[in-house]
């Protein structure tokens, strides 16, 4: 006979799975961004060191292209972070903490995880949307750098 005390430690037991498989593939995802990072100098892209020594002397049409193209590429990255911490929110409302006997399990913990990362999604987007305007800033930079 499965219990409520079953079902909750089997759905504890899922919860865990699911984080551990949410930790491991960030580790994944950071270690292929670190790796990213250094062959980026080798295709033509700033790292992020390259790109702070070069915010601090960009000149050239050139030096405001590649910064523009860096800022382009950090948003891009912020809203792909967005959007997993948005689906990771909707996980924790449509799952509501509820067993499969129906009974409430620690929904206060998943609505305040919810909550977390819908938080962590708006500071995201604010930064995608801040890289957005540091790249535009560089492009007009650039445009004037021409002239």
């Amino acid at each position: 006979m499965i219990t409520a005390r079953t079902q909750r430690r089997s759905w504890v037991a899922g919860a865990l799975i699911l984080s551990t498989i949410l930790v491991g593939a960030a580790v994944q995802a950071k270690a292929a961004d670190s790796t990213g990072k250094q062959t980026a100098a080798k295709h033509g892209f700033l790292t992020e060191k390259q790109a702070k020594a070069l915010a601090g002397r960009a000149e050239t049409r050139a030096d405001h292209l590649k910064l523009a193209a860096y800022f382009n590429s950090e948003s891009a990255k912020f809203d792909t972070e967005a959007k997993h911490h948005e689906e990771l929110a909707e996980v924790y409302r449509t799952t509501g903490g509820v067993t499969l006997a129906g009974k409430n399990s620690g929904a206060g913990d998943l609505t305040r995880s919810s909550g977390h990362c819908d938080a962590i999604a708006k500071s995201l987007r604010d930064a995608a949307a801040s890289s957005r305007e540091l790249a535009a800033e560089h492009e007009q930079m650039a445009k004037e750098a021409a002239k």
